[in-house]
């Protein structure tokens, strides 16, 4: 059956408004909306090529550069809302790939190019965080470009400052975990953290805690049927990330110079994938999509709605 999308919910405040019950269940059988590459808004035009771009990018770069820059720009960002406007449209999962940058102690968030120094944008969470006592976030770190053992140390250490006593402890069961367990003990912060290095802090949950399986595919159809058998096998006592997105292949790219993610992504998918979360009930965990603040933050709406059904 279809759940009717909740149109009147405070996205600002929608977990803290959820009823004790739904409080009270395990946080990875709670609906979350979360954004896909969620810091791609700080790409501009004139961003320099990342670490993760392909190897032929990084070479037509050389000689190509503001042509590379230009196609590259319209297929790095998938994002264009800051995360202070995200968190406001009900987003409580952030999908976070860092790299360094040569001759520069900063940390950045980057896509193909470079997006922010991750400082602001990290400090703008925890603002909110204070604002919002009882609301909480994911943040995933998925990957970590040109890193080195002490540049994953100076991280842990940015993030210990910036959320301190927020961070949730990695539980030894996940189920144990919920928004109401979250707010006694003041944690309001998960960092999941796709690397070995999550070992080495007890606030660090390592990448088997919330498996995020990746559909790889431009065709719709077949992304809907990953998202269903997915789905219906997740495993009950982790966190689930489904991944409403279309990815862009090479040849997508070579045939559409000029297009975006926005035109050849995130609108066929939201014709399609709108409807088919209307129909899930939780065992939907966390699902991400780009430009989520499409068609008044109808993504985020949707998802959250499933909460009430």
């Amino acid at each position: 059956k279809k759940s009717a999308v909740n149109t009147s919910i405070d996205l600002a405040n929608w977990m803290g408004n959820l009823d004790e019950s739904k409080r009270n269940t395990s946080i990875n059988f709670i609906a979350i909306p979360g954004s896909h590459d969620s810091m791609t808004y700080g790409i501009s035009r004139s961003s320099q090529i990342s670490p993760d771009a392909e190897d032929i990018v990084k070479e037509l770069a050389k000689c190509l550069n503001p042509f590379v820059k230009l196609i590259m720009y319209g297929w790095s960002v998938t994002q264009s809302k800051a995360v202070s406007k995200q968190l406001y449209m009900g987003i409580r999962y952030f999908d976070l790939r860092v790299a360094t940058k040569e001759g520069n102690p900063n940390f950045y968030f980057v896509h193909g190019m470079y997006a922010n120094n991750i400082d602001p944008a990290l400090s703008s969470i925890a603002e909110f965080l204070d604002a919002h006592i009882k609301e909480s976030v994911i943040l995933d770190f998925q990957h970590f470009y040109s890193f080195n053992y002490s540049d994953h140390q100076r991280l842990i250490d940015i993030l210990i400052k910036i959320f301190g006593d927020k961070l949730c402890p990695r539980p030894s069961d996940v189920r144990s975990v919920t928004l109401n367990w979250m707010m006694e003990n003041n944690n309001q912060v998960i960092i999941i953290y796709r690397n070995s290095f999550a070992r080495t802090e007890p606030f660090l949950w390592p990448s088997n805690l919330w498996p995020t399986p990746w559909p790889n595919t431009m065709n719709v159809s077949v992304l809907t049927q990953y998202l269903k058998e997915h789905l219906a096998k997740r495993p009950q006592n982790t966190g689930f990330v489904s991944q409403c997105v279309l990815t862009p292949q090479t040849s997508t790219v070579t045939h559409n110079f000029f297009s975006n993610v926005r035109s050849k992504c995130a609108i066929p998918v939201s014709r399609t994938i709108i409807p088919w979360i209307q129909q899930q009930s939780p065992p939907l965990n966390v699902a991400i999509a780009d430009f989520v603040e499409m068609n008044n933050a109808n993504f985020p709406l949707t998802v959250i709605s499933l909460n009430y059904s």
